[in-house]
């Protein structure tokens, strides 16, 4: 939705050596094929946990992407942007699911966390009276603001407790058999189970923008305009 003469193009995606780095990556080429125009231009794999990761920013920083999309854990995403910091490379936009979930995110990168982007389900401060009520109690027993994570961990139990009062039974197949139909309103908003495998959750786009987790997207549910390029 960006207009076309600052639309993204070309991408890098970088691969956590894992189960997940493998799946979101191949969620991210199928999409792909949806979306013409997009080029990537680097994927390359790298170990969790590494303690230096030069060799991989480097052939980043010359193929010169748009964006950097990734799933790192949020220790490794801190080491990937401070060495991306010292070797001069910075995108116009860091796409990492995962590692900006927690406001720890913030206080360990500072300035550096502005603009980093990902999708999500929940967050604390969609106008939903289910989550703002949830938010405001996390907030007085903690003194902080949640993280995204709170908000759809809540709504797992919200989509069980529903299902099995649909159910009438905690039988596992009789709870099961509810689920595959379940409409339910949530701490996310509303959950629409079709069949065993997908259920309907409108997604959200969350940006840090000066020490905030900001929604940007969608339009109705914005807290603040998406940043792009990063400033």
């Amino acid at each position: 939705t960006l207009p076309a003469n600052i639309r993204p193009k070309r991408l890098a995606f970088w691969q956590e050596d894992s189960e997940v780095g493998k799946s979101m990556y191949q969620y991210l080429l199928e999409n792909l094929k949806k979306y013409p125009g997009y080029e990537v231009v680097l994927h390359e794999v790298y170990p969790p946990g590494a303690t230096d990761y030069s060799s991989m920013i480097l052939k980043t920083k010359d193929a010169n992407p748009d964006v950097v999309f990734g799933v790192p854990t949020p220790s490794d995403a801190v080491t990937l942007i401070r060495q991306s910091k010292e070797l001069g490379f910075k995108p116009k936009l860091w796409w990492f699911q995962r590692a900006p979930e927690p406001y720890q995110f913030w206080e360990m990168l500072g300035e550096d966390a502005e603009g980093v982007a990902q999708t999500v389900t929940g967050h604390p401060r969609l106008p939903i009276a289910k989550t703002m009520e949830l938010t405001d109690r996390d907030k007085a027993a903690t003194g902080k603001m949640p993280g995204t994570t709170l908000s759809e961990a809540y709504a797992m139990v919200q989509v069980l407790v529903a299902a099995i009062e649909k159910a009438g039974s905690i039988d596992t197949e009789k709870v099961r058999e509810a689920l595959c139909t379940l409409k339910v309103d949530t701490t996310i908003g509303p959950v629409e189970f079709n069949g065993p495998l997908w259920a309907k959750i409108k997604p959200k786009i969350m940006q840090w923008q000066n020490g905030v987790q900001e929604i940007v997207w969608p339009p109705e549910l914005a807290t603040a305009n998406f940043e792009y390029p990063i400033p």
